[in-house]
This record gives structure tokens, C-alpha cells and sequence, in this order.
């Protein structure tokens, strides 16, 4: 997986697989064997900590100094780093304002009050939260009014249309737009396109099976010159779904790059024998997946406990009391759970 660097390579790379040590010595490997400079390498994570971490498992392998000037954090972190550049080109000066999520809510409350959308029925938070639903779907303003099936989208597409208004007129963007103006720049000026294809050669994306609609956009059109993308991801552990994830970006990725590598990550360094076993036979039944085989050389493990509750709350009384009895009654202590 380290040495496959041409072309599209797809990592399936299921739990406790060690998906962050091939990626670390993947990019430490291209820079390494002077495949690519550091600066021609963007590695897209969901998180600053992963980047970090990342950063560091580099350093140690090649070297502090050899290893500077890679492009490595989270989506938006990213492309904030590069319309701070570009911005001009859309209309913005440099130094726009990003607004955090308080700032879109007072905002959104601000056109409510205008719109006579009474907060009690709709909160701006749900208001923001559907607008920002739509633009990771690269939904604009006009076709969202089309789409509103129900009372709370109708009430949402009221507001977005003055909401984007609004966010230019300030000369700010908000997160979402971190993702969706850079789509926007590719699509009307392919020179800046270019040059970024020219500036990327290797991009790689982490946890890929947790990417919306526009974090699948953006790597497609920078890696369309080159083709180098390496994905990595595990279908069966997709959870964010409720944000906008959409576990379809890792299905289609063989039907985008037919001439995609694909490299199974098996064995698990996790797990007991009994807990991959268990998940294994229950992930099994999922309609839509990648095929892997799950194993390990660990051993058989304890016996799994199953509880069942009437509610949330009771399970978590259950395994509150789980753990009391335990730690009473055994040898471990609190922090022995997770």
C-alpha cells in the first residue's frame, strides 16, 4: 500500500488495520524515494489532531526538514489556506471574514425576525443546520426552494437566498463555503484549477467513507490532470451520515477511476478473535459493501456481554452499573474503560 504511489489506489482498511501508519509511510515514502517534493503533496484529514499526529509519524521517518512544506490538515483548513489566496477571484478581498457557527445563527435569527418565521415553531440552529445540509450538497438557494418538501425546508428556503446575500455583502464566508467557493472557483476559472493540479501532485484523503458531496468534489477535480489519489476508508464504518457523509463517495470510487488499485487491509491489531467475529457477522448484512475478510493473531478474547434496554437511558444505566459491579468486583480500575 506504501509503494503503490501511481495512479488512483483505493485502501480498504478495516478497524485497528493500521490506516494511519500506511498513510504516514505512504506520503514518507513518495518524498523518500523524490517521487514529489513535499509541497506537491495535499493530505486531506477530518480532524487538526490526525494532521498533527500525521506530521509528526513523518518527521520521525524522514526527517523534520525534509518533511516541512506538505499541505496536510482537514478540508477546511485547507481551502481557507488557499482562498486566502484566491479570493479576489470570486468577488472577496484576503482578508474575509470566516463566521463560526454563532455568527450564522445570529444572522439566520436576524432574516427570521424579517421573514416573520416564528423562532419557537423553527430554531435558527435547525434553520442553519438545513442550509448548511444544502450546500454540502451544493444545493443553491433557487433549487432548494424547488425541493422544500416540508414545512421546515419551505421556512429555510425563505432565509437561505438573504443569507448568502448577506455573507457577501459582509465579504465573509462560512464553513460550508470553505468547501463550496473553491468548487465555484475551479468550475469558472480552470487557469486556477490548473495551477493547483500542477501544485498537487499526490492528494490523499483520510477516513474517506466520512466525505460529503463537496469534500468528494474538490480531490475529483484537483487529481482529474494527474489521477494520483489514494483514498483511504472503511465503508462498514461510516457514521456521520447525520452531517452529510455519504457512504457512496467509497462504493463509486472504482466506477470513478476504473483503473483504481485496490489494496484490502485485513488484519485487525485491535481486537480479541470474539469481537471481530461478532461485528464481522452483524456488518455482514449491510446490502451495499466493500468485500474484505477480517482476522487476527489475537487472541480469542473474553465472551461478549449483551445487553438489551427499553431506552437510551437505560443502557446507560446499565453499563454504568456494568462498570461499577467490575470495578468492585475485579481488578481493573476506571480508567481500564473506555
Amino acid at each position: 500500500a506504501a509503494s503503490a504511489t501511481d495512479g488512483p489506489v483505493m485502501i480498504v482498511a478495516g478497524p485497528g488495520s493500521g490506516k494511519t501508519r500506511t498513510l504516514t509511510h505512504r506520503i514518507a515514502y513518495l518524498i523518500a524515494s523524490q517521487k514529489a517534493w513535499p509541497s506537491q503533496i495535499l493530505a486531506q484529514t477530518f480532524t487538526n489532531k490526525a494532521a498533527r499526529e500525521m506530521k509528526e509519524r513523518i518527521a520521525a521517518l524522514i526527517g523534520e526538514e525534509e518533511a516541512r512544506g506538505m499541505w496536510m490538515g482537514t478540508f477546511h483548513s485547507t481551502f481557507a489556506r488557499m482562498m486566502r489566496v484566491e479570493a479576489e477571484a470570486l468577488g472577496y478581498t484576503r482578508d474575509f471574514s470566516i463566521y463560526d457557527t454563532d455568527d450564522g445563527e445570529r444572522t439566520i435569527k436576524t432574516i427570521m425576525r424579517q421573514q416573520n418565521i416564528d423562532p419557537k415553531q423553527f430554531s435558527p440552529r435547525s434553520i442553519r443546520n438545513l442550509i448548511s445540509s444544502a450546500k454540502n450538497q451544493m444545493v443553491p438557494p433557487e433549487q432548494y426552494k424547488r425541493m422544500a418538501a416540508s414545512a421546515a425546508q419551505e421556512a429555510a428556503s425563505r432565509v437561505y437566498g438573504r443569507y448568502e446575500v448577506i455573507l457577501k455583502e459582509a465579504n465573509a464566508m462560512d464553513f460550508d463555503d470553505l468547501l463550496i467557493k473553491p468548487i465555484e472557483l475551479f468550475r469558472h476559472k480552470p487557469d486556477i484549477l490548473e495551477k493547483y493540479q500542477q501544485r498537487w501532485k499526490y492528494i490523499h484523503i483520510d477516513e474517506y467513507q466520512d466525505t460529503n458531496h463537496a469534500q468528494y468534489q474538490l480531490p475529483k477535480l484537483l487529481a482529474a490532470a494527474h489521477k494520483n489519489i489514494c483514498v483511504v476508508g472503511d465503508d462498514a464504518q461510516s457514521i456521520y451520515a447525520f452531517r452529510g457523509a455519504d457512504i457512496a463517495n467509497i462504493l463509486s470510487f472504482q466506477h470513478d477511476y476504473p483503473e483504481a488499485t485496490t489494496i484490502r487491509l485485513e488484519q485487525s491489531y485491535r481486537s480479541s478473535k470474539r469481537i471481530l467475529r461478532l461485528a464481522d457477522s452483524i456488518i455482514g448484512h449491510n446490502e451495499d459493501q466493500l468485500e474484505k475478510t477480517l482476522w487476527t493473531e489475537n487472541d480469542e478474547g473474553e465472551r461478549v456481554t449483551l445487553i438489551e434496554s427499553i431506552s437510551e437511558k437505560d443502557e446507560a444505566q446499565k453499563v454504568e452499573r456494568r462498570i461499577r459491579d467490575m470495578e468492585v468486583r475485579t481488578k481493573y480500575g476506571y480508567d481500564d474503560f473506555a
